[in-house]
This record gives C-alpha cells, structure tokens and sequence, in this order.
C-alpha cells in the first residue's frame, strides 16, 4: 500500500500488481489505517484510490483465503466492513480511478468511493457467484441503489462482466474515458 500527500490531495494506491492488486488481510488492515490518517490529516482535501500495474483490483486473494482457518475468516469478516465503512464514510471525497480489473471486492472497494472515474476498457464484475460465493463487501445493497434492482440481480446472479463504458450508461461509475485520459481526467477532478 502506498499512501501519498502532494498538495491537498491523498492518493492511495493499491501495490499488489504480480497478482493483479488482489487484497489480502494485511492490506485490509492498511487500508483501515490509512484512512484513520486521512480523517486525522487537516490539510487533505481530496482523496484518490487507485491500484498499481494492469489492474484497479480483482478482489480477495483467493490465494490467501484457501489457506484460513474457520477463526481467519471470522476476523476478516469482522475486518472488511469497517475497511469499506471507512472508505465510504470519510469525510473528504473519495474518487476511484479503475483501470484494468475491478472485479469481486475490488469493485466494492470502487463503489465505497464517492466518484468513480473508469476507463472505458476496463473490466468489471461482482463475479463471486462464479466462484460459489456471494459479495461480501457490500456490493449488493449498494449495486441495485446505482444500477436498478432488475440490472443488480441480472449482474450479481450470473456474475457478468461488464466495462467502464457499459458502467457508465448505467450510471454505475461517474466518468468513462480512454485508459489514456485516465489520470488526467481525475486530476482535472
């Protein structure tokens, strides 16, 4: 996890990228500490959470998970809502910058945020059902507010895919850009 501060803006960034900023316990617990930080900071206005190489994030790290003990996964469940809690309730905006992959809790930790600026490439998904799973990070109550009930049961039930452009039509995300105009188009923001 990187957390920079250049002017009066925060930029968290997500540096998992050999295993495509998949998030596993301790960046959940870097999360929750760094945006106890930027509640604290006085001078950080803004708020920007990105992920590092080809992917915003793809989610749990499955890797991680298959390895837990019933006990692990009691304290992750305990852990991962306060991470998203804090995301969505800081008190400075908070703008997701999605590229590449925004799938599972990645694209959870995305729709914590207040703005949503995707490429228009980018690929995402609450795909958990494909997994035998369900989304456990919120995703299902905050899906259907942004997207209708019809469209969220439709995505959360057969895991579908979907890109930034698509998100955009359906008001999921607040900005669709080419890949290129990504940052500029959050730094403009």
């Amino acid at each position: 996890m990187d957390l920079r501060i250049v002017g009066h803006v925060a930029t968290v960034t997500l540096d998992r990228p050999d295993v495509l900023n998949a998030v596993n316990t301790p960046t959940y617990r870097c999360l929750l500490q760094v945006f106890a930080r930027i509640e604290d900071g006085a001078d950080i206005r803004c708020v920007v959470v990105r992920g590092r190489g080809r992917a915003f994030s793809v989610g749990a790290d499955r890797t991680e998970r298959a390895g837990m003990t019933v006990d692990d996964l009691r304290r992750r469940r305990r852990l991962v809502p306060r991470v998203f809690s804090a995301m969505y309730h800081c008190s400075r905006p908070v703008i997701a910058q999605v590229h590449g992959y925004a799938l599972g809790g990645g694209l959870e930790l995305a729709l914590s945020c207040d703005l949503v600026v995707a490429a228009e490439d980018a690929v995402m998904g609450l795909v958990e059902t494909t997994l035998g799973s369900m989304p456990a990070g919120g995703g299902t109550q905050l899906l259907p507010r942004l997207v209708g009930i019809p469209r969220a049961k439709e995505l959360i039930f057969t895991g579908r895919r979907f890109t930034g452009a698509e998100a955009r039509q359906w008001g999921l995300v607040n900005h669709a850009v080419p890949a290129a105009d990504l940052e500029a188009t959050v730094d403009a923001l």
